[in-house]
């Protein structure tokens, strides 16, 4: 002890107990033995519940990166799985949800059971999950999980979660972290929603003012905003460029504002000064868009700056040639004449689909990119 202090040892040395020799007894070493194992078990809970919390926080950049329900259902399946450390397969699954203020009925977001109503779904799951619900708290077993949560925007949402074996206690734990995070995480997933749609109306609504000034009827922007969409996907355009160009394409014509009633809407062919003037909407959207930090208002002005360009270059306003117009302005040009051609004009009546298709067969590689014609021929109809 003279040469070694007790207080030396402990505060200088990575050491956490100081026996005298004296007390190294059979009892003392259990004790101690008992002590060191109990506080590895500690450690290694402690590691566990650390590991769990950095893949919940891992999950939420997965939740956020979701634009639709069923991504977000397959997210959650995919990191609760990650989560427990164990298969898919060996789970059920599924989140539960209800818009209370509006009275809905509740809805099955995910996973396993996606797509079923609540009443057909296993009578075992489904008593467990009405009695969280009527309780408005969680409750748990030896090996599932419900968890009841509320968001501020009036959601009700439930987490059932069960497997072949017992869960731990620890994974109690973090399954109800878990739980409070996808909630969050629907919430804003919903909110994006209100706003894409809210985003969608307003492009509408500005192109069938356009429209009715034009005299033009039959929800044309529309038709052209799904067709457009159609081909961006078959042209091998990822979904969530498909989905900017169907948001921006309603705002092709909007430069139209500018022109004269009597240029607009005259049902006789036009003069060439009447055509140069037309022609100039191309232009006067594009700079009406163009100011806009919205990258939907972005991709309008591009394809309102665009969507009259042509394929060989004789197109305008600039005379762009081929792969030089933007993808978007080479899919609306196309959905923006198909359904024009097939819809009756304050200047012309509607073709038949055989005199479209012999149109669009003609200027394939003129007007209309090739590629993009090809599509249109082998999986649209009038």
């Amino acid at each position: 002890p003279g040469e070694a202090p007790e207080e030396r040892v402990i505060r200088d040395y990575d050491i956490n107990d100081y026996k005298n020799k004296t007390e190294l007894t059979a009892m003392r070493l259990k004790t101690s033995m008992y002590a060191a194992l109990r506080a590895y078990r500690d450690i290694r809970l402690i590691e566990r519940h650390r590991q769990g919390l950095e893949k919940i926080i891992s999950a939420t950049t997965e939740f956020i990166e979701c634009d639709t329900l069923p991504q977000f259902a397959s997210a959650i399946l995919n990191q609760i799985s990650v989560l427990l450390a164990i298969e898919t397969s060996d789970i059920i699954c599924c989140a539960i949800t209800r818009d209370v203020k509006s009275g809905n009925q509740y809805k099955i977001l995910a996973t396993n059971l996606q797509g079923k109503s609540l009443s057909t779904i296993p009578a075992k799951v489904q008593t467990r999950i009405e009695e969280a619900l009527n309780q408005h708290s969680n409750i748990q077993g030896s090996d599932y999980f419900v968890s009841y949560f509320t968001t501020r925007r009036g959601m009700e949402n439930v987490l059932y979660v069960a497997k072949n074996e017992p869960l731990e206690p620890v994974q109690h734990h973090l399954l109800s972290f878990f739980a409070n995070n996808i909630a969050v995480s629907h919430e804003n997933l919903k909110l994006r929603e209100v706003i894409r749609d809210s985003q969608r109306e307003l492009s509408y609504i500005i192109g069938e003012a356009v429209e009715l000034r034009s005299k033009e009827t039959g929800s044309h922007v529309r038709r052209v905003a799904h067709i457009s969409a159609l081909l961006a996907r078959h042209y091998g355009l990822p979904d969530n460029e498909a989905e900017m160009i169907k948001l921006a394409s309603p705002l092709h014509d909007v430069g139209k504002v500018a022109i004269p009633d009597l240029i607009l809407n005259k049902p006789g062919p036009h003069t060439n000064e009447e055509r140069q003037i037309m022609q100039t909407h191309a232009k006067a959207g594009f700079d009406m868009l163009r100011k806009s930090d919205n990258p939907i208002l972005q991709l309008g002005a591009t394809i309102a700056h665009e969507h009259h360009e042509c394929w060989d270059g004789s197109g305008y306003p600039n005379g762009l040639v081929k792969n030089a117009i933007s993808a978007a302005g080479r899919i609306v040009a196309v959905a923006d004449v198909f359904d024009a051609l097939g819809s009756k004009r304050c200047y012309k009546g509607s073709w038949s689909e055989t005199q479209i298709r012999e149109y669009f067969t003609e200027q394939r590689g003129k007007k209309f990119d090739p590629r993009l014609v090809d599509l249109l021929l082998a999986n649209f109809t009038t």
